[in-house]
């Protein structure tokens, strides 16, 4: 089943699948912030929801247009 995208960017962020570094560097949201999203300390506002979809959205384009030779 399709999880709906702002449960898919926490999602992101539990799993892990990159730093809370990078996602605070694409997102402008404060890497310690994000940690409270990612533990369920804090549920984020709706805007900074669309932040974190767009942040985990660019870091995919980025890694999908990476060519190895």
């Amino acid at each position: 089943p399709r999880i709906p995208g702002n449960k898919q960017a926490i999602i992101f962020l539990k799993k892990k699948i990159f730093t809370f570094s990078t996602l605070s560097r694409v997102t402008g949201i404060n890497q310690r912030q994000l940690q409270c999203y990612s533990s369920g300390v804090k549920k984020p506002r709706k805007k900074q929801i669309r932040r974190i979809e767009d942040g985990v959205k660019l870091i995919a384009l980025e890694l999908s247009s990476i060519t190895l030779k």
